[in-house]
C-alpha cells in the first residue's frame, strides 16, 4: 500500500498542458452607452425678458438666446449657434456656424462660421479648426480669419506635438509656432508668434492629472488678440477694429486646480509688466499707454453636497488686483459668490456680489453691493420661478454716467427633457 501510494504521488497522471501563448482569445465587444438626447427651453418676464432653448439629438447641437435687461443701460442682446459632427472612417469633422447681435451704447454683429476637423494615419493625427468672424460694427463691416493646424505623433516616444496657429485681419496674417512634449503626466512647450520677423517666446510647463493640475507659463513680446477674444459685452466701450497689438517685457502666470468631483479649488495668480497696453479712455475708446505693471491673485471654490432629497450648491470667486498706475474699472477687489439650495421641489437661490471702489474715466467709482434672489419651484423636468434683481435697491455709479438700475422683478418657467 504504501508503494502504491509513493507510486502515485511521484508519477505525473495529468494530461500535458496547452501552450497558452498559442490560443488566441475572442476580443471582448465593447459597448458604451449612448449619450442622451436633450431638450430645453426656458424664459422669463417682468422688468427685464429673457429666452433661451436647447437642443441635442445624437450629433446635432442647436442653442438659442434672447435677452433684454436695463442693469445699468439698455442693452438687448440674442444669438444662436449649431453645429453638427460628422465621423468618417479616418476622418472627423464638425461644420457650425453662430451669430451674435448686440445692442446696447454701441451695436454689434458677428456671423460665424467655423469647422473643427481630425485626420487619423498610421503615423500621426491631424487635429485643428478654422473660423471665419464676419463683424458689423455700427453697419461697418470688418472681417477676421483664424485657424490652427496640429500634429501629434502619437506612435512615437513622448509625443511630439507641434502646432501653426494664424489670423488673418485687415490683410495681415499673424503665424504663431509651437511645439510640445509629454512625459507622462508632465506637459512641456515652446512657441512664438512671429511678426515682421521678431520673435515673442512663450514657455510653458503643465502636470495633469484627474485630481491635481497645475499649468505655469512665461512669456514676452507680442500679443496679439482678435475682437473676438477681446470683446466684452457687459461693458460700454467702443471696441477697436482691428484690436492693435499690446508689447509685454515680461509675463508670468501660474494656475493650479484641485478637483475632488464634488469639490474644486482653483488658485491662480498672474503677473505682467507691460511697454504697451491697451486701456480704456475718454469716450470710452481704448488708448495705449506705456510702462504699466499689473498682478492678480484669484480664489475659486465650487462645492457640491447632495444627501437624499437635498442638494445644495456653492461657487464662490475671490480676486485680488494690482496695478502700478490707474487703470479704468479695475478694483482692487472683487467677491461673488452664487449659492443654491434644492430641497424636494423647493429651489432657492441668490447670487451675491461685491465690487470695490476704483477709478473710472473721470471720477472715483464707488463700492458696489449686488443681491440677486430666485425663489422656484421644481418637479421632475419643470420649474416655475421667481427672481428679483438688485433686491437692496442700491443706485450707485457703476461706470462714468451710468448708474444700476433700481429692483427689477421678473418670474418664469424651465423645461428639461432628457430621452
Amino acid at each position: 500500500m504504501l508503494f502504491l501510494l509513493i507510486t502515485l504521488i511521484a508519477a505525473d497522471s495529468l494530461p500535458p498542458l496547452p501552450d497558452l501563448s498559442k490560443i488566441v482569445f475572442p476580443e471582448p465587444t465593447l459597448w458604451l452607452s449612448p449619450v442622451p438626447n436633450h431638450f430645453s427651453v426656458g424664459g422669463l418676464a417682468g422688468d427685464f425678458y429673457g429666452l433661451d432653448c436647447g437642443l441635442k439629438i445624437a450629433r446635432l447641437e442647436l442653442d438659442a438666446v434672447y435677452c433684454k435687461r436695463n442693469e445699468w443701460t439698455q442693452l438687448e442682446d440674442y444669438g444662436t449657434k449649431g453645429s453638427y459632427s460628422l465621423p468618417l472612417s479616418r476622418l472627423w469633422i464638425k461644420p457650425a456656424f453662430g451669430y451674435y447681435h448686440q445692442q446696447s451704447v454701441e451695436e454689434y454683429e458677428l456671423f460665424r462660421p467655423s469647422a473643427e476637423y481630425s485626420v487619423m494615419l498610421p503615423w500621426a493625427v491631424f487635429f485643428g479648426n478654422l473660423n471665419y468672424d464676419q463683424w458689423t460694427i455700427n453697419r461697418g463691416r470688418f472681417v477676421e480669419k483664424t485657424g490652427k493646424l496640429a500634429l501629434v505623433f502619437d506612435k512615437t516616444t513622448y509625443l511630439p506635438h507641434l502646432e501653426i496657429t494664424g489670423i488673418s485681419t485687415a490683410g495681415k496674417t499673424k503665424t504663431t509656432f509651437a511645439g510640445n512634449l509629454h512625459i507622462n503626466n508632465l506637459h512641456f512647450g515652446i512657441g512664438t508668434p512671429v511678426l515682421d520677423g521678431f520673435p515673442s517666446p512663450v514657455v510653458s510647463i503643465s502636470y495633469l492629472e484627474p485630481s491635481v493640475k497645475i499649468r505655469t507659463f512665461i512669456k514676452t513680446g507680442v500679443v496679439s488678440q482678435t475682437l473676438s477674444q477681446f470683446f466684452e459685452p457687459e461693458k460700454p466701450f467702443r471696441y477697436p477694429a482691428p484690436v492693435p497689438d499690446e508689447s509685454l517685457l515680461v509675463g508670468a502666470e501660474a494656475m493650479t486646480t484641485f478637483d475632488w468631483v464634488d469639490h474644486r479649488i482653483d488658485l491662480r495668480g498672474r503677473y505682467y509688466s507691460w511697454n504697451t497696453r491697451l486701456i480704456a479712455g475718454p469716450g470710452y475708446d481704448f488708448i495705449m499707454v506705456h510702462s504699466l505693471e499689473e498682478a492678480d491673485f484669484s480664489v475659486n471654490l465650487t462645492n457640491a453636497l447632495v444627501w437624499k432629497r437635498l442638494e445644495l450648491r456653492n461657487s464662490f470667486i475671490g480676486q485680488y488686483n494690482w496695478a502700478s498706475a490707474a487703470m479704468p474699472f479695475f478694483p482692487r477687489y472683487l467677491i461673488e459668490d452664487t449659492i443654491s439650495l434644492v430641497c424636494g421641489i423647493l429651489h432657492v437661490a441668490c447670487r451675491c456680489q461685491y465690487t470695490h471702489k476704483r477709478t473710472g474715466i473721470n471720477i472715483r467709482l464707488p463700492s458696489v453691493i449686488l443681491f440677486c434672489p430666485l425663489v422656484g419651484i421644481k418637479y421632475k423636468f419643470l420649474e416655475l420661478y421667481a427672481t428679483v434683481f438688485n433686491i437692496a435697491g442700491l443706485r450707485k455709479e457703476y461706470y462714468d454716467g451710468y448708474f444700476m438700475s433700481a429692483r427689477q422683478y421678473a418670474g418664469g418657467m424651465k423645461i428639461d427633457l432628457t430621452f
